[in-house]
C-alpha cells in the first residue's frame, strides 16, 4: 500500500527544523511514501519565495532530499479528467479549494491511496479521499 504525502506534511516537517526522514516517520514500515508532482511545484515555489539566501538553500536541501526520498506521480490524463470533475464538483457544492490541492486528491483517488496532510479539513471535503491516520 501506498500513502500520498500532501505538501503540508512536508512543509510541517520543514518548519519544524526536521528533515525528511521525520516526515516519512509517519509511514508504516509495509507501506510506500509517494508525492504528486505537484507538491514538487508548490515546494519549490517555498524554495524560490525564501527572503533569505540560507533559507532558500536550506529549503533546496530538504526538497533534493524529497525527491530522492518519495516515488513521485505524474499527472495523467486520467488524474487530470478526476481532478477537473472534483474542482466542479466542490463548486457546485459552493466550496473552494485551490486546484493543487484538487490535482493532490485526485492523485490519491487515482491510486487509491490515503493522503497524509496538515490540512485535514481542506481535504475532507471530498467525498471517497482517505485521510491517513498514523494509528
Amino acid at each position: 500500500m501506498g500513502v500520498i504525502f500532501d505538501t503540508s506534511e512536508l512543509i510541517f516537517a520543514e518548519r519544524a527544523g526536521g528533515n525528511v526522514r521525520d516526515a516519512l516517520a509517519i509511514v508504516r514500515e509495509q507501506e510506500r511514501p509517494f508525492l504528486s508532482v505537484i507538491s514538487l511545484a508548490e515546494f519549490k515555489h517555498g524554495v524560490r519565495r525564501a527572503d533569505t539566501t540560507q533559507r532558500a538553500a536550506k529549503r533546496q536541501r530538504f526538497l533534493d532530499d524529497v525527491i530522492a526520498s518519495f516515488v513521485v506521480l505524474p499527472i495523467t490524463a486520467n488524474i487530470a479528467l478526476r481532478a477537473g470533475e472534483l474542482d466542479a464538483e466542490l463548486k457546485i457544492r459552493g466550496d473552494m479549494l485551490e486546484m493543487a490541492d484538487v490535482f493532490i486528491a485526485a492523485t490519491a483517488l487515482e491510486y487509491d491511496f490515503p493522503i497524509a496532510t496538515q490540512n485535514r479539513r481542506h481535504f475532507e471535503r471530498i467525498d471517497g479521499l482517505r485521510i491517513y491516520t498514523r494509528e
